[in-house]
């Protein structure tokens, strides 16, 4: 079992909002299919024995409500400003939200300078026709980052949705 992956994706999930939106002082939920945890965990436990298993390793001021179809991780306010004061976001996502952040213009070329920036060895897949997305960047190093950024130009206005590897191929 992995704890450390499956915590450091919440800890990812919280940079990418604190960049989005700024920091807010508040509880933080999180939604992860079943699939999405296992994944993260690297263990093929049924969705009964889950609970248990994320009550054995997540952290005071993180709790889990089950539903049928996923599971709400809530961090606590507390929790939510550890993460804001102690684990700085990595340059590339702080690079890629500002990217998107313009409201137009933004290139595949200028996606791939920002990947470029930080490794030359990512992978630019051009999506098939009729997909929910045009293009897909990811590093072939997943230490650098290990997020697939789906992109999509919608109407002349580029933007992304990241997936944790196993969504990303639940998707194609």
């Amino acid at each position: 079992m992995n704890k450390e992956k499956f915590i450091g994706n919440i800890i990812d999930q919280v940079q990418e909002m604190q960049l989005k939106l700024g920091f807010a002082n508040e509880s933080v939920s999180l939604y992860y299919p079943y699939d999405s945890i296992r994944f993260l965990l690297e263990t093929d436990a049924a969705d009964s024995e889950i609970p248990a298993l994320l009550e054995s390793i997540l952290p005071e001021g993180i709790t889990t409500k089950i539903t049928k179809s996923r599971v709400v991780v809530t961090l606590s306010p507390a929790v939510v400003s550890n993460i804001y004061e102690n684990h700085p976001p990595t340059g590339f996502l702080r690079d890629i939200i500002a990217l998107f952040s313009k409201h137009h213009g933004i290139t595949l070329e200028d996606v791939a300078e920002v990947f470029e920036k930080y490794s030359p060895d990512y992978e630019q897949i051009t999506m098939p026709e009729g997909s929910d997305f045009d293009y897909v960047f990811h590093f072939k190093n997943p230490e650098i980052d290990s997020f697939y950024y789906c992109i999509k130009d919608e109407f002349g206005h580029m933007i992304y949705h990241r997936f944790i590897e196993s969504d990303y191929k639940g998707l194609i």
